[in-house]
């Protein structure tokens, strides 16, 4: 199952890395959501979710279903893929032109917060445990509440999230 899962991240990766090297302004959101689409399909893999914000959108929506918004600077991908009945979940973002420093420092805390959940999921080590650490991170990289917009994310496997993770989880 571990090398299945590989299997469906790894060529998944690679078709949101396919489309975020292609797409360009003036593309809709439901343009790149085809194309995301078209190669996950190809692939055996079924999108069973599939978001695509662009620019104001992004923090305007968590959870964005396409429109026909056009790509202006930037745009976020996200997907939940499952094939063999496995779902893993991704997310890209892609900026056209030089990146604001506000969008790099949000990009420098997000990567510093997902390094917390990973560096801390280790045997042994509580849901509860990583996320009361990642919430360290988010307070001390200036996004002390910018968790409570959207669920932290959680186990996945057969499921899109098996649990959420959350400062009491047991798991």
């Amino acid at each position: 199952e571990i090398e299945k899962y590989r299997w469906i991240g790894h060529e998944s990766s690679k078709s949101l890395k396919e489309v975020s090297d292609i797409i360009k302004p003036g593309d809709s959101e439901h343009k790149v959501a085809g194309m995301v689409a078209e190669r996950l399909l190809s692939s055996g893999i079924i999108p069973v979710v599939l978001l695509i914000a662009a620019d104001e959108r992004i923090k305007k929506y968590r959870h964005p279903i396409p429109t026909d918004n056009r790509i202006k600077k930037h745009v976020m991908i996200v997907v939940c893929a499952r094939k063999w009945g496995l779902i893993v979940s991704l997310t890209r973002l892609v900026h056209f032109g030089s990146l604001p420093t506000e969008l790099r420092k949000k990009h420098d805390a997000v990567t510093e917060i997902d390094a917390s959940f990973i560096a801390n999921t280790r045997p042994g080590n509580s849901v509860g445990d990583i996320f009361r650490k990642a919430l360290d991170i988010y307070s001390k990289t200036g996004f002390r509440d910018e968790w409570k917009l959207h669920h932290q994310g959680g186990a996945t496997g057969y499921s899109g999230r098996d649990y959420k993770g959350t400062s009491n989880c047991k798991e």
